[in-house]
């Protein structure tokens, strides 16, 4: 049976470009050169690279919002902020808000405000989860920042940047002691060390249990599922700030090659002493993180023109006597075989379907919303169970946005994206 697209609303799944608002002259009045100083030991040439410098923001609230702000206020040439949280009255303690800000989300709250200072900077924002993003749009950029609040974002995060070959700046504070931490994880070599290697057993109990800890410690999902509550972080504003700065500072330092290599290293700055202490990190070797690098290809035309075993095909996996077999991923969606409703017996779909939906169309029988049956819908598959649709566009097949698709034969995954859409500016 044939199925019009769903017409249900569903979550975004990747970054939405924020505009420039009507007047946004103050901006414009305000170029980089009037405060840039001839930095020592500065070899490139700085507006070039800062032009061309993009940066993730994975968590926007006390620290990364700090970040973000100071690199919007060197108008670098892109931004992208992802923070699935809300602020509420007590982030007035520690976050670059005001109280009209209260209730609304931060990734794109935080936003707006970096496009008001800079309108020459791209900024981009996603109001979700570091898990629904496809990995496309982590690909690209120069540096990812992490401020993040659980152990599950950590180890997702530096997975990602290992995959994906981004240099990882980790950032966060310690209130009680009042220090501020920055780890800088370097991208040349995937078999260095990730966030994950420098877990104990307090944190991999924490990756277990899916607990959070958070600005306001309210529930987060991942907690409450696991019958938790999340720790709040008790922090002064001005150790956040620190901490902020600290991480737009090394931004800097790795975009423009200045002094001495920070890859791979722990700074922390304690407030009761002024003490800095830098250690090296290293690789733990019994860390459940898969240290492995993508191979990421660039497709001629837009992903959701294209046929799976076409793509398949760019992958170099197309025909039917490959072996091993290829598993393939549409980021942000699965693949639905069938559906339930109110008549009996299930509905065939065939199609593919957002991750995070869970009605996908109304029953012309029944008129009841359909649903994708767990035990029928597959996040990956094989060319073998879409078999019949190998030779239909994705966009044909419910995946029109599709952002990246990834491919894994054996031990190498290949990750094909979208054509690098470019900026309006």
């Amino acid at each position: 049976m044939a199925h019009s697209p769903s017409t249900f609303r569903t979550e975004p799944s990747t970054f939405a470009e924020v505009r420039p608002g009507r007047d946004q002259r103050a901006g414009w009045r305000a170029p980089r050169a009037d405060r840039l100083p001839p930095l020592v030991g500065l070899k490139l040439e700085a507006n070039a690279v800062l032009d061309a410098l993009a940066v993730l923001f994975i968590g926007t609230g006390a620290v990364g919002g700090t970040t973000a702000l100071s690199l919007a206020r060197l108008h670098v040439g892109e931004l992208r902020l992802l923070d699935r949280g809300h602020f509420t009255a007590p982030s007035l303690l520690t976050q670059p808000i005001g109280p009209a800000d209260i209730g609304k989300p931060k990734a794109s709250t935080i936003a707006r405000q970096c496009k008001l200072i800079s309108p020459r900077t791209r900024v981009l924002a996603f109001d979700g989860a570091l898990q629904a993003l496809p990995h496309a749009d982590m690909a690209g950029v120069d540096v990812v920042v992490l401020a993040g609040d659980n152990a599950t974002v950590e180890q997702e995060a530096g997975q990602r940047c290992l995959n994906l070959g981004l240099t990882l700046v980790h950032v966060g504070v310690e209130g009680a002691t009042m220090t501020a931490q920055c780890r800088v994880f370097g991208a040349r070599d995937p078999q260095g060390p990730c966030p994950v290697c420098l877990f104990g057993a307090q944190e991999f109990r924490m990756l277990q249990e899916e607990r959070g800890w958070s600005c306001e410690g309210l529930f987060h999902p991942e907690a409450s599922a696991a019958g938790t509550r999340p720790q709040p972080t008790l922090s002064l504003r001005p150790l956040c700030a620190l901490a902020g700065e600290m991480a737009a500072l090394f931004v800097i330092r790795l975009a423009l090659r200045l002094g001495r290599p920070v890859q791979d290293t722990l700074t922390e700055i304690n407030a009761y002493t002024w003490r800095t202490f830098v250690t090296p990190l290293r690789r733990n070797p019994a860390c459940p993180c898969r240290h492995q690098r993508f191979v990421i290809r660039g497709v001629a035309r837009a992903l959701h023109d294209c046929t799976l075993r076409e793509l398949l095909r760019v992958a170099g996996c197309a025909t039917r006597a490959h072996r091993p077999t290829p598993v393939v991923v549409v980021e942000g969606f699965h693949w639905v075989e069938r559906g339930r409703c109110q008549c009996p017996g299930p509905q065939t779909v065939n199609r593919f379907v957002r991750a995070q939906q869970t009605v996908m169309f109304r029953c012309p029988r029944c008129r009841q919303p359909v649903t994708p049956q767990p035990v029928y819908t597959r996040d990956s598959f094989t060319p073998e169970i879409v078999e019949a649709a190998l030779d239909r566009p994705l966009r044909a097949l419910g995946a029109a946005d599709c952002r990246g698709l990834r491919v894994e034969c054996g031990e190498e995954t290949m990750l094909l994206t979208n054509p690098k859409r470019k900026s309006y500016r």
